[in-house]
């Protein structure tokens, strides 16, 4: 069927060879319009129709698919759009607070971060994370975090901020002539009581606070020095120092008579297993006739031979020559002449005497 053309007041009706009907409808409009078509072969463009236009301007278009985020602004030299989901390479450009969830360099290529033109941070292609210069450094060990001191004061390290933004702690170097490590707690003196702790596998090892250094769970609380715990966690190494105590005793009558020292004191020193004592003992006026000793020695006596020793350095009894030993598995100090007899308390009646001993305890 042949095209037909149906003129009609505002209309044109052009019939095909189907059965449709295309209508070039004119919109009432006020003057004159003129529709200028292509003069060359070619296809028009519906409003309503998905098309590709090629080599065409479009002078202020309105596009709706990126219009609704925004005006785009395309470059005014030849350059390549970077697609959202393309993978592209960016040089020379400010990005305003970007959300970055990964960082990647080119293989067998350094990562590194700039600060005013200077870079601030390098990870070196064996994951090593640099802070201050480009290189890691250090032929012993390379570790896998290095910071550079300030050129200016020597220092560099961590540090660690608490939720009210106080100091907590510092770790880090000092080189000024030599090299320092410094470990530091409250390094502003802000809080009361700080302490730096040491924890192995679980276990608190040590703790530093401003009394000096305690040993296991103890806790230093007066001058300066180590502290042991008030309980002994004995090591079975022959090396290893795991007790130091300081304090005082009272000698008391241990012969079974029943005797009153009224005025006798003591003090010891135990340094690992080794004891040392000495004493002051105000003997009453007695008429007994048994050994003397006294008991109360602050820790049991190893029961080992050879686990006595000590000297007599003053005395009231006008005897010289008498020699305290200590009694095995007991807490009993016991006195002999030099031909290793008993002193008896009728010896001593009314007196007084000083003695020093040193023994292992168990």
């Amino acid at each position: 069927m042949a095209t037909t053309v149906t003129l009609k007041p505002n209309a044109i009706d052009l019939s095909g060879s189907t059965s449709g009907t295309t209508t070039l409808q004119a919109t009432a409009v006020a003057g004159t319009t003129t529709i200028t078509l292509p003069a060359a072969t070619d296809t028009l463009v519906g409003k309503a129709t998905t098309d590709t236009l090629t080599n065409k301007t479009l002078t202020a278009p309105v596009i709706s698919t990126i219009s609704n985020t925004g005006t785009l602004t395309l470059p005014t030299s030849t350059d390549t759009l970077v697609g959202r989901a393309t993978t592209d390479t960016l040089t020379n450009k400010t990005l305003t607070t970007p959300v970055i969830s990964s960082l990647s360099s080119a293989s067998a290529t350094a990562l590194t971060l700039q600060s005013a033109g200077t870079t601030a941070v390098t990870v070196d292609t064996s994951q090593r994370v640099i802070v201050g210069y480009t290189a890691s450094v250090g032929t012993a060990y390379q570790t896998n975090i290095q910071v550079k001191g300030n050129s200016a004061s020597g220092y560099a390290g961590y540090g660690v901020t608490t939720s009210n933004n106080e100091s907590a702690g510092l770790f880090g170097a000092y080189s000024n002539g030599e090299n320092s490590l410094w470990i530091a707690s409250d390094p502003d003196n802000l809080r009361a009581g700080s302490r730096t702790v040491f924890t192995v596998d679980g276990t608190q090892t040590a703790q530093i606070n401003p009394f000096g250094i305690g040993v296991g769970s103890a806790t230093p609380t007066s001058g300066t020095g180590i502290t042991f715990p008030a309980t002994q966690s004995a090591s079975s190494d022959a090396n290893t120092l795991d007790d130091y105590e300081e304090g005082t005793w009272t000698p008391v009558d241990a012969s079974g008579a029943g005797l009153s020292l009224t005025g006798s004191s003591g003090r010891y020193v135990k340094i690992g297993n080794t004891v040392f004592v000495n004493a002051y003992v105000n003997y009453p006026v007695t008429s007994n006739g048994a050994a003397v000793s006294f008991g109360g020695l602050p820790f049991t006596v190893a029961n080992i031979d050879a686990n006595h020793a000590g000297n007599i350095g003053l005395n009231g009894t006008g005897k010289a020559n008498l020699f305290p030993f200590v009694g095995p598995g007991l807490t009993t100090v016991y006195f002999r002449n030099e031909s290793n007899a008993n002193f008896y308390n009728v010896n001593i009646s009314g007196t007084y005497f000083q003695f020093t001993s040193q023994y292992v305890a168990a």
